[in-house]
């Protein structure tokens, strides 16, 4: 009864003129560091001042947008291109993992990690240049995609290399059975054609 009440009251916050934080925004008073702007702001004022101005759970809803627009290209990307290019297709079938999906292939990693530190400089800029530092502009949810990004792709930087090894024989080794029709066939008619 108790989480059906606390739900119930956060419904009735969602609608009120300042609106529900966004995810992770209560934690930001603990944040007494830096000096921004004119008014030598912390982060924790800046964070005060942007969610006073409107910078609620909405505008965060809103700011998803550009998040969720880099994954759907990169995936139609990345899903074309190994449908369409045989070759890609192959050298990504050997880098692979098995049972994972797209999304935890290296190569779609590394494609992922550029998007999003592209698009966060494109939002630091807009914010610097276009704004001229108003922090209402931040893009939230688009520098938690890039830490997100990041320590995906340094976790898997920071695999040992004994685990890299056995992982990459094991995938010239898979690659080898699905690609051994090919090559005996291949074989076999270029002995046939020799006699």
């Amino acid at each position: 009864m108790a989480l059906v009440m606390e739900v119930l009251h956060l419904l009735s916050d969602a609608v009120t003129p300042m609106g529900l934080p966004a995810p992770g925004w209560t934690l930001t008073p603990l944040l007494q560091l830096g000096s921004f702007g004119p008014k030598d702001r912390t982060v924790a004022d800046l964070a005060r001042y942007m969610y006073v101005n409107g910078y609620d759970l909405r505008n965060f809803i809103g700011s998803l947008s550009s998040p969720a627009a880099i994954e759907l290209v990169l995936l139609s990307y990345f899903g074309g291109r190994r449908y369409l290019d045989g070759g890609y297709a192959l050298d990504c079938r050997a880098e692979e993992q098995p049972e994972a999906g797209k999304r935890q292939h290296p190569r779609y990693k590394s494609m992922r990690l550029i998007a999003d530190a592209v698009a966060c400089a494109a939002n630091a800029g807009k914010v610097a240049i276009v704004y001229q530092g108003n922090p209402l502009a931040f893009n939230y949810p688009q520098w938690l995609a890039l830490a997100r990004s990041s320590i995906t792709y340094l976790a898997d930087s920071l695999e040992s290399s004994t685990n890299v090894l056995v992982t990459r024989a094991l995938q010239n080794e898979r690659s080898l059975e699905d690609e051994w029709d090919v090559l005996y066939a291949r074989l076999l008619r270029d002995s046939l054609s020799v006699q």
